[in-house]
């Protein structure tokens, strides 16, 4: 949970993870073990990118 003072801010983050997690369902990603499986490929991608 994020906690904002500004109310509009506060709507805006909603909306941001509400679209995100209709984005993943979408992709088939509904679980937060999936969603972690995800973030690690990506980093080890970046690393293999950055390190060669």
């Amino acid at each position: 949970m994020i906690i904002v003072s500004d109310k509009n801010q506060s709507i805006e983050l909603e909306e941001a993870r509400r679209k995100m997690q209709a984005d993943f369902k979408e992709a088939g990603i509904e679980t937060q073990e999936q969603i972690l499986e995800l973030i690690r490929e990506v980093k080890q991608e970046l690393f293999q990118e950055c390190y060669g």
